[in-house]
């Protein structure tokens, strides 16, 4: 009678795992031969994206006041958390009996000025609101 091998299966085992990890180690040194070539590589940066681009307006502010004549005066700053506190008073406005923190700059003088933009615009329209007073929307 002929007697038949066979592997137990810790043989069987061990040899599943030398192929999948030769396999793994195969593949992974093709990967890397092929990241070794010398194809061509093109970088994105910032400045490749930028470099074109033209700016909508002019680089140069210039800051102005928003009045011409010299007569017109500050009424009422705005409300600033950081300042001394009898000059945050000043900038509170008491509306319906409520005070609320002034977010602009209140100008004014005894009789009617003329109002320019601080900024190259043009005035598109000015409002007479109830809680802010006279508005003035520049575009």
């Amino acid at each position: 009678m002929q007697r038949r091998l066979r592997l137990k299966p810790i043989a069987i085992t061990i040899i599943y795992w030398v192929v999948c990890i030769t396999l793994v180690i195969g593949l992974m040194t093709l990967g890397i031969q092929l990241l070794k070539t010398d194809m061509p590589v093109t970088y994105i940066t910032s400045s490749t994206i930028t470099e074109d681009i033209k700016p909508v307006i002019s680089e140069k502010k210039v800051f102005q006041k928003p009045y011409h004549d010299e007569e017109v005066k500050i009424l009422q700053n705005f409300y600033d958390k950081d300042e001394e506190k009898d000059i945050q008073e000043k900038s509170l406005i008491l509306f319906e009996n409520t005070y609320l923190q002034n977010s602009g700059v209140d100008y004014g003088k005894n009789k009617e000025f003329d109002v320019v933009s601080i900024y190259s615009g043009k005035v598109i329209d000015i409002l007479e609101d109830e809680y802010l007073g006279k508005t003035i929307k520049i575009a």
